[in-house]
């Protein structure tokens, strides 16, 4: 198997990845292309079968092929290939996104085209050694921005000790990523391209088998092919440290599970008073299962973000709301 199971403390969690049973996830079993359910219809409750694994354990031990996701890489790098084309890139500006365009310049050498979608709450250093980056890569980039002040407000209220009120748990991440797919729709289909990558560690998909790629239809009828290239990779956090010190990264320290945005860790607190659940319960653990951390690492990161404090709301973002 290709990572080791983290042992739970009790039969509430996962037995292999630690997922609380209960907490409330969208479920990538659902079909995906033109008939694609919107995420309202495609969340479910995660319960334990009887040998206490999560349904997604259950599904990537059954479905895991290394020989599968090397013929998934290779396909696509020879696709790319002889497309001649540059390959798009989702650069979020966190240590993931750049560690993939590390390995893209300068291991695999391929031509990227990069952009960033700035939704308001990305710090200005983050811009700054995202910047800095691209351009020690050799990498054009562009920075789209889209504020989602007002989505933010509608979601969360501060109270009268200046907490965040979540008024109803959504992941604010999903609304994130929402423009992410639609700013890169709009970039391949103005420049001709039609391979994206991610720099995520986590697969795309468990069924039929554990999958690196994911297609997407685009409004004029064809269709973009991305990749999770860390997942291909399997990139650990081993490896990633040495790329990050390659780059002389600097982690902006910011709150929550992000090295890019501040919204994680304004509303880590304020999901889980709502939620009963951390803002990540999900998404640690699908790291884990697709091979990025050890147990140990699992349980390290699971404790560091399972009790978020409130963060102070920054003055002068936060009054961009009224402006």
């Amino acid at each position: 198997m290709p990572v080791s199971s983290a042992p739970a403390s009790s039969n509430t969690h996962c037995q292999r990845c630690l997922l609380p049973a209960g907490v409330f996830l969208r479920d990538d079993f659902y079909p995906v292309g033109p008939q694609v359910l919107p995420d309202s219809l495609r969340v479910k409750q995660i319960e334990l079968n009887p040998n206490g694994l999560c349904e997604y354990c259950n599904r990537y031990l059954q479905n895991y092929d290394v020989n599968w996701l090397e013929q998934e890489l290779l396909g696509f790098l020879r696709a790319l290939k002889a497309s001649g084309q540059p390959l798009l890139l989702a650069l979020s500006g966190g240590k993931d996104s750049l560690s993939c365009l590390f390995l893209l310049r300068h291991v695999l050498d391929i031509p990227v085209k990069a952009f960033t979608y700035d939704n308001g709450f990305l710090p200005t250093d983050v811009l700054e050694q995202t910047a800095r980056i691209c351009d020690a890569l050799k990498t054009p980039w562009e920075v789209l921005k889209n504020p989602l002040y007002e989505a933010f407000q509608a979601e969360y209220i501060p109270d009268s000790q200046g907490r965040l009120i979540a008024q109803t748990g959504l992941d604010f991440c999903q609304i994130c990523a929402g423009q992410v797919k639609n700013f890169l729709v709009q970039i391949c289909e103005r420049d001709g391209l039609r391979f994206v990558a991610f720099g995520n560690k986590t697969y795309t998909r468990l069924t039929p088998k554990v999958s690196c790629l994911k297609t997407l239809p685009t409004p004029q009828g064809g269709q973009l092919h991305m990749i999770h290239l860390l997942f291909a990779l399997r990139t650990n956090t081993a490896q990633q440290a040495e790329i990050l010190a390659e780059l002389n990264w600097k982690d902006p320290g910011l709150g929550g599970y992000t090295s890019n945005c501040l919204v994680p860790g304004l509303v880590a607190a304020a999901r889980k008073r709502q939620t009963g659940f951390a803002s990540d319960a999900g998404y640690i653990e699908m790291e884990y299962r697709s091979g990025a951390y050890s147990a140990d690492e699992l349980r390290q990161m699971l404790h560091d973000h399972s009790d978020p404090e409130d963060l102070p709301l920054p003055a002068d973002l936060f009054s961009q709301f009224s402006a």
